[in-house]
């Protein structure tokens, strides 16, 4: 008989936050390719910093 697994438990190994950049108007910073350049801030701790206190500065761009 075969049993079927139930992944009822939830556990978190990583969380990679990524940001975007854009323009005053909404368009998105893009790489060569035409894709959306995404960053991570591996300098801030999410747990006691706020999305919204972000900067520019503190955002470096993930190699693809």
């Amino acid at each position: 008989m075969m049993m079927s697994k139930e992944y009822n438990n939830v556990s978190v190994y990583e969380h990679i936050v990524t940001f975007c950049r854009s323009d005053d108007d909404g368009n998105e910073l893009l790489n060569d390719d035409g894709s959306v350049k995404t960053f991570t801030a591996p300098s801030l701790d999410f747990v006691s910093y706020a999305y919204d206190m972000v900067q520019v500065s503190d955002l470096e761009e993930e190699l693809q």
